[in-house]
């Protein structure tokens, strides 16, 4: 049965928005819709968007799914503490530490859940650009009805198709954006650190990975998954993690690739 609904999902990079309706818009798969130069500020580029797309009656009906990533979004691993026993005191610790990174604007701050003595992955995301896109959404007549951001969605996407190699073993979560890896890394099925490094062109991505390692202090080698914000990227370089060996594995939104692992890194 045809959805009473009329969906549409956008990403925000530090670069572009990009927005896909139709058929394939909910997967992220193949040419969005619309691409366009945000110059820094998302909120207005998805303003003129929304404003261009065909809208169906009853605003309720029209609803957009947003992901933002770098800069506006930060992630952390926060190691147990026995004392944290409500969500909210979860939600202090998180927010404490991302303040104590100099991070001094409002942040929307999101702790996953984890079992009992287990390390937690918190995200955060910039207030002000969450609340503004918010507000130009609902004034093209558009409800923001999701906002996630960019790790935290490609990491569940990765899950749900990945869950039988990623389970509780050892592994390197790689997510590329514009202008930056980022490296969540996993040993015995709980999360270790995750950091955030600048890639610039000519930079091989298995360097990149190796000194996130080292930053974290986890070991240089192992399985790597890397993802992209949607399933229209690709990496185009192969991954020698291990012995010479490429131990790569690659989640895009769509279907694993095969061993030569190609991509727009920089899209």
């Amino acid at each position: 049965m045809q959805s009473i609904f009329n969906d549409v999902y956008a990403v925000a990079d530090a670069q572009r928005l990009r927005v896909w309706n139709g058929a394939g818009a909910r997967d992220y798969v193949g040419e969005s819709a619309f691409a366009v130069e945000h110059g820094g500020d998302p909120a207005v580029a998805l303003a003129t968007v929304l404003g261009a797309l065909p809208k169906v009656r009853g605003a309720f009906r029209n609803r957009l799914y947003l992901r933002i990533g770098h800069p506006w979004t930060h992630a952390a691993v926060l190691p147990w503490q026995s004392g944290l026993w409500s969500e909210s005191a979860w939600q202090a610790y998180a927010r404490a530490l991302f303040e104590a990174r100099a991070l001094r604007v409002p942040l929307a701050v999101r702790v996953a859940y984890a079992r009992f003595g287990g390390a937690r992955l918190a995200v955060a995301l910039h207030d002000d650009v969450l609340r503004t896109c918010a507000e130009v959404s609902r004034a093209a007549g558009w409800q923001l009805a999701g906002c996630r951001d960019a790790l935290s969605a490609a990491l569940s996407a990765a899950l749900q198709k990945q869950r039988a190699s990623l389970g509780a073993g050892d592994y390197r979560f790689v997510l590329l954006q514009p202008g930056v890896v980022t490296c969540l890394f996993c040993c015995g099925g709980e999360w270790r650190d995750v950091v955030t490094l600048p890639r610039h062109a000519g930079q091989h991505l298995g360097d990149l990975i190796g000194a996130a390692a080292l930053m974290c202090g986890q070991p240089t080698e192992g399985r790597t998954f890397v993802s992209t914000l949607d399933a229209h990227e690709r990496i185009d370089e192969c991954i020698d993690m291990r012995d010479g060996k490429d131990d790569a594995h690659v989640h895009d939104g769509g279907a694993t690739l095969p061993d030569r692992l190609r991509a727009e890194v920089a899209a």
